[in-house]
């Protein structure tokens, strides 16, 4: 998932900015040569624009970038779409869009929460669990380890 924050804060060359280089990376040789060598050989990729509290948008919904040509498309939906918001800034409010977006996704994904964690009124409590965070998550844990061994 691609996330860009539109609030007031962020003037037009900055906005820019960002979707220019969401556009550029994910069309850059390096990039898909990242995604063939993976074991799907193929990602899903998402758009969201975040603004205020209640101003979040799917602006490209979950599209399979498998190639080339898929990764152009997509690049070129984030030059010609329009800014969504200009609104105040809610990073919690854009988080919890974000991972509700995850919950649709087309490929299982290891996001940046621990199996068990839920958000409550726009804030992630913190884990009593001792580590850096991946131990939360059993699927990913799991792989670590085997990697580990």
């Amino acid at each position: 998932m691609l996330s860009s924050d539109v609030s007031r804060s962020v003037d037009h060359p900055k906005f820019l900015l960002q979707r220019e280089g969401y556009a550029a990376a994910i069309s850059d040789p390096h990039v898909m040569d990242a995604i063939k060598s993976g074991p799907q050989q193929r990602i899903a990729l998402c758009f969201v624009e975040w603004s205020g509290f209640g101003a979040q948008k799917l602006v490209i919904d979950w599209t399979i970038i498998d190639g080339p040509d898929a990764a152009r498309k997509f690049g070129d939906q984030l030059l010609e779409l329009p800014r969504s918001f200009a609104d105040r800034t809610s990073i919690s409010g854009g988080i919890e869009f974000a991972a509700a977006q995850l919950e649709r996704a087309p490929f299982g994904a290891f996001g940046g929460f621990a199996d068990d964690a839920k958000l409550e009124r726009g804030y992630l409590p913190l884990s009593d669990r001792p580590g850096i965070g991946f131990e939360g998550q059993s699927a990913l844990y799991s792989i670590m380890r085997a990697l580990a061994a």
